[in-house]
């Protein structure tokens, strides 16, 4: 077996990177072969698109905060993944304090609008090109293809939550991650139908973080008055979030500086309790007609956590995902690295 860099995630820029880190590939593990494989067809690796938890879940008996280092490295120790017991194929690991844990997140509005644009199937190509750890989609209404994107994703090596499904035409949350995702139970808002499927929360008992994918949906016209609930709704149930390091993220239609009449003093009041915002580069996430530009998709995060290189990002593996005739949608992805203290 050969020790190869992970290169799942960009970590180079992450600013707490613990440097000369290495995992293993292992031959008939993932069941495929390795594209790097020697033109002498020595003994190649198996092609892992997984992320690190998904070789370090397999090692039950492995430490938590442990990675796999160079067989040489000192004080290193032998383990056998469970699945791999059989063939005797060791894995070498070293386990070492950490500072922390960084996690780098995505939040971005697909513009599904419940069926009233176009599917883009690319859409599973630009998550995957944003290269994070956590992806949380909003605006998720992939109709008669959710099983298809779904299944992409997975066999890609996501996994995956969405939000429930009520009985009528509504956007979703889905959440998407390198790591194993858990429901986190919240009780939910009961004024309307809408608000529900636009709520996802989830803990990653592997980054030790709560995540909760939201979106406050654009109510207009006569159910505008739902707005301030849906606020209070919020700002009632993050009030009760401070227990653990949690990140919450999505579209929340609204600038810091929007009025109250659209949730504004809401946010506000927010961000002074304890609550705080990634501030990306750039003019904004969503591009609106005539060239207008909002800041309303966020990344927050309470006091257990903290934010570094929070950017908007339009481009993603050739991908556009918004700014230009024919991109994916009308928003920008916001991207952040997190870590936990």
């Amino acid at each position: 077996m050969e020790i190869v860099e992970d290169r799942q995630a960009d970590d180079s820029k992450c600013p707490w990177q613990i440097k000369n880190e290495y995992f293993l590939r292992f031959p008939n593990f993932f069941g495929a072969r390795s594209p790097g494989a020697d033109k002498a067809g020595k003994k190649s690796t198996a092609q892992w698109t997984g992320a690190r938890s998904r070789v370090l879940c397999q090692c039950r008996q492995v430490e938590k905060n442990s990675f796999v280092k160079r067989a040489d490295a000192p004080g290193s120790k032998k383990f056998i993944p469970e699945s791999d017991r059989d063939d005797g194929i060791s894995v070498t690991l070293v386990t070492k304090k950490r500072a922390g844990i960084a996690v780098l997140i995505a939040t971005w509005n697909l513009n599904h609008r419940v069926d009233k644009t176009r599917f883009r199937a690319a859409a599973v190509n630009a998550v995957a090109a944003l290269q994070t750890h956590v992806v949380v989609l909003t605006e998720y209404y992939p109709r008669d293809y959710e099983s298809v994107f779904r299944a992409d994703l997975s066999n890609a090596g996501w996994h995956l939550l969405a939000s429930e499904i009520v009985g009528e035409i509504a956007n979703r949350v889905l959440m998407t991650s390198r790591f194993p995702l858990e429901p986190f139970p919240l009780p939910l808002p009961d004024f309307d139908r809408q608000f529900p499927p636009n709520i996802l929360c989830v803990t990653i008992p592997a980054a030790g973080i709560r995540v909760l994918g939201i979106r406050i949906p654009a109510y207009i016209g006569e159910d505008r008055h739902y707005i301030s609930r849906s606020w209070d709704w919020l700002e009632s149930t993050l009030s009760g979030l401070h227990d653990a390091p949690t990140i919450v993220a999505g579209d929340f239609n609204v600038n810091v500086d929007s009025p109250r009449a659209k949730g504004g003093d809401h946010f506000r009041r927010i961000l002074a309790n304890g609550w705080r915002r990634s501030a990306p580069k750039g003019q904004g996430s969503y591009f609106g007609p005539n060239g207008r530009r909002a800041e309303i998709d966020h990344i927050l995060c309470n006091s257990g956590l903290s934010f570094a290189d929070a950017r908007y990002v339009t481009e993603a593996g050739g991908f556009q995902l918004a700014g230009t005739t024919g991109a994916l949608s009308d928003h920008a992805a916001v991207l952040a690295w997190v870590h936990r203290k």
